[in-house]
């Protein structure tokens, strides 16, 4: 699956994920100072499943997108979004990533919340019903 980690994102992390897709971050193209909007829009321009830390600001721009493309003002969503609250170790992190991922039918226009304790993913309950 093609992803795109979020600047905050370890680079254990994004390294491990490598070993099983394509993974696209700021880092590589020197644009870690753009905003978090302009990161999430080059993962949905590119398609790509967004992962982050950066669980509040990310959220807010889930649930704005979610809306303008209930209320027809966008045509489609994101392609996901996989965040966490705390950062987990970094290994633990990529194979929950992976693991998720090969078992997730869609993840398109979906925010979930990787919970270390539990060992689960959450999604946001704000999200609509399709």
């Amino acid at each position: 699956m093609d992803m795109y980690a979020d600047e905050d994102v370890a680079r254990l992390v994004v390294t491990n994920l490598r070993q099983y897709h394509d993974v696209s971050s700021p880092r590589d193209h020197g644009t870690t100072s753009r905003s978090d909007a302009w990161h999430l829009h080059q993962a949905t321009r590119q398609d790509r499943l967004f992962l982050t830390v950066n669980h509040n600001d990310y959220r807010f721009l889930h649930r704005v997108l979610t809306t303008n493309v209930m209320f027809g003002a966008m045509p489609a969503s994101h392609a996901g979004i996989l965040c966490v609250f705390h950062r987990p170790e970094a290994e633990d992190w990529a194979a929950a990533i992976h693991n998720f991922v090969r078992s997730t039918a869609s993840l398109a226009g979906r925010l979930f919340v990787w919970q270390p304790v539990d060992k689960e993913w959450r999604q946001d309950q704000w999200r609509p019903e399709s």
